[in-house]
């Protein structure tokens, strides 16, 4: 599951002077972020039943059964979605969001209690068969570096693995409420209680202790009684002081606010800890952070270090003990609206609200961090009559209409969020859409060609008809001096061949960009396709050291993924829609391996693109291999694909998770991950190594130049 097994970070990716590059889309893909936190489906609801059974598959009535919902950043959040099974052992919710990430969990005092992950398409109702188990009651016992018993460590993270109900169970800190049975927390002798968990299962949990660094254990089988002891090592003793207002510090006193770190070399949190006195204390693994955050709901807490794109010194973890400020400001609730030139109002368009990044310097006063100064607050959609209510803490603030179909001039709005509730109105123009025709050589219409708009951050692309047309929205605009460009870089190639074109489209004249003629020529270099607007990929100069030496970990660490090496064959999955039972079956065609899950929103999102691939280079030595991570049961598995239309080779990894642990030596870990191999069954791109372009945002390209370089060899 994305929350489950990627790198817990959450990484809102801000728009630079509305450029993000690939290249570093890729790297941040690679460390497992989801870059599609701001395009999100519309929500139109639908209806869930949930069955409760027991082993022998009879109902179980007056189950207690819950739905939360992904708020991301490892947070699941409460919903009024609850309620007990009846005598059939089924429930019924209606108006259940659509194209969200949601799980279901499931508890009876006879049975151990069960979750089980799930989303719903937009237009389609879910059921979901949830199978309880009798309980087991296991316990860890914790100790200190010299072997003495640890009071006050909790359970951050609980992932159960069951072969019986063939389904991998992932519990985060602020889901044990649901147990109803207690904190979790090991006792004056150390002891660690864990809840009732499924007969029959393996458990691993993640230790947090705010005196003693993290810890994981090893895999353990669940049996009544003690199992393994686990032994904390010494770390960096963290003192977060909050500085604001006397009212909002008395305020947040006594509650529980989020820590989440990631970092390549350290094991990072995500986990509740409360606030004492006006400080929070926690304990890390020493060493350097790519991501460091602390949320409160209904407050901001920065400075905020969403991403690993540049270095700060704040991210250093590095002595026994360390005290750290941190501005806390509380938020108010806006209310504005988006209108076109006309004053016509604008429905469904995404209005995200930027606030101030705030840090204490040496004199106490609070500035704004020089790189990264402004921090994602909030984002909304707008209803029908164009109007969208967020979040902001008093101070400076930029409201900002993006992925909608529209833009401003200038980019953003900035306001002084206080006393007034109500923003300016915002005013924005719809984005040109460039329409036109693919031709050959011989001018004949060329079907099945690829058309992308390539100014940077541009993730749409198109496939000709029939007639060779295109229809394609601008997304993003090319920008220079911190100035907006109405250009589009356009660029076609065919499917089947090396013709391909380059043209730049003027977008302040429609009778330019609405009538486009793309002819086609001739291109011998077969990465020309990937590397025909190398702007795209140009990191800027405050990036490029970070992104360097990102790029040279990665290759250190991954080094069995690099290009030319070879892959684990998958031998011991479950394998559907082909008689193949291994990658080695796969040998002398093209392979894009796939890695995704059923409820992880934006591998759902690119299906689409790996159908497309699928459909257009299947007949040229290609085929996508789908691998499914085991978060469900093989025929669940299978029956999503045959309802949604995966009729390509796909392969369900064991419960035990043999495959995956295998692709993360070479790099897998966020979702989806993709790899490409060759005909001899060797890595041709991997994209946790980073690099120009991406599968993940460019696989059409990607599989066109190395079908190509073979061809031509």
């Amino acid at each position: 599951m994305y929350p489950v097994h990627s790198n817990p970070v959450e990484l809102r990716i801000l728009h630079i002077r509305g450029i993000v590059s690939y290249a570093l889309l890729g790297v941040l893909a690679a460390m497992g972020c989801d870059l599609n936190l701001c395009f999100a489906d519309d929500e139109k609801p639908a209806t869930s039943r949930v069955q409760v059974v027991d082993k022998v598959g009879a109902p179980v009535p007056s189950a207690q059964v819950e739905i939360r919902l992904w708020g991301g950043g490892g947070e699941w959040k409460e919903t009024e979605f609850r309620g007990k099974t009846d005598a059939n052992g089924s429930i019924k919710f209606e108006g259940v969001p659509t194209g969200k990430y949601l799980t279901v969990l499931v508890r009876h005092a006879d049975f151990a209690s069960i979750t089980s992950d799930f989303s719903v398409k937009v237009g389609q109702n879910h059921e979901v068969t949830c199978r309880l188990l009798p309980a087991v009651q296991s316990w860890f016992r914790v100790v200190s570096p010299d072997g003495k018993a640890v009071e006050g460590a909790q359970v951050s993270r609980l992932t159960i693995s069951n072969a019986d109900a063939e389904l991998k169970t992932v519990y985060s800190n602020e889901m044990f409420s649901f147990f109803k049975e207690g904190d979790y927390r090991s006792d004056s002798s150390g002891m660690l209680k864990l809840p009732p968990l499924p007969t029959g299962s393996s458990a691993t949990i993640k230790v947090v202790h705010p005196q003693w660094a993290t810890e994981t254990s090893i895999e353990q089988d669940l049996v009544s009684g003690e199992l393994v002891t686990i032994k904390l090592s010494k770390g960096t003793r963290v003192k977060a002081r909050f500085l604001g207002d006397a009212r909002t510090i008395s305020e947040i006193e006594g509650q529980y606010l989020r820590l989440q770190s990631f970092s390549y070399k350290a094991t990072g949190i995500i986990h509740q800890f409360p606030i004492k006195n006006g400080v929070t204390e926690f304990c890390l693994q020493p060493g350097a952070y790519e991501q460091f955050s602390l949320s409160l709901a209904g407050y901001q807490i920065t400075p905020q270090f969403p991403s690993s794109i540049y270095e700060f010194k704040e991210l250093e973890f590095d002595s026994d003990n360390m005290e750290k400020d941190f501005v806390v400001r509380k938020n108010s609730e806006y209310r504005g609206r988006v209108i076109t030139e006309s004053g016509e109002p604008v429905s469904g368009a995404t209005v995200t609200a930027d606030s101030e990044n705030l840090i204490a310097d040496s004199d106490g006063e609070f500035v704004q961090l020089e790189k990264l100064g402004w921090w994602s607050s909030d984002y909304a959609k707008t209803d029908s009559e164009g109007y969208y209510s967020v979040k902001l803490p008093k101070g400076k603030a930029k409201i900002q209409v993006a992925w909608s179909g529209y833009y401003s001039d200038p980019e953003s709005m900035e306001i002084e969020a206080g006393t007034s509730k109500e923003i300016p109105d915002y005013v924005v123009a719809p984005m040109p859409i460039v329409k036109g025709i693919v031709v050959g050589k011989n001018k004949l219409p060329v079907k099945n060609a690829v058309v992308r708009v390539r100014n940077p951050g541009e993730p749409t692309y198109v496939v000709t008809d029939e007639d060779g047309r295109f229809s394609l929205e601008v997304e993003n605009f090319v920008w220079k001096d911190k100035k907006r460009l109405m250009v589009a870089n356009l660029v076609a190639f065919d499917s089947q061949s090396n013709l391909a074109q380059y043209m730049k489209v003027d977008l302040t004249n429609p009778r330019a960009f609405e009538n486009v003629e793309l002819q086609l020529v001739e291109q011998t270099d077969p990465n020309w396709v990937i590397e025909a607007v190398q702007s795209e990929f140009e990191i800027p100069e405050d990036y490029k050291s970070k992104f360097e030496k990102a790029i040279k970990e990665l290759e250190i660490k991954f080094a069995d993924g690099r290009p030319g090496n070879t892959v684990p064959d998958m031998g011991e999955g479950t394998w559907f829609n082909t008689d193949a039972k291994s990658l080695d079956d796969f040998r002398g065609k093209f392979v894009l391996l796939d890695f995704w899950f059923i409820g992880c929103g934006p591998c759902i999102r690119d299906m689409p693109h790996i159908k497309e691939a699928q459909r257009i280079y299947g007949e040229q030595g290609f085929t996508v291999v789908s691998v499914h991570i085991a978060t469900q049961t093989p025929g669940n598995v299978k029956q999503y694909a045959d309802a949604n239309g995966i009729d390509y080779p796909l392969v369900v990894d064991t419960t035990d998770e043999t495959i995956l642990n295998e692709y993360k030596k070479i790099g897998v870990a966020g979702f989806p991950s993709y790899l490409l191999l060759g005909p001899d069954g060797k890595i041709v791109r991997n994209d946790a190594l980073g690099g120009a372009g991406s599968l993940r945002m460019h696989k059409l390209e990607l599989i066109h130049q190395a079908i190509r370089a073979h061809k031509n060899q």
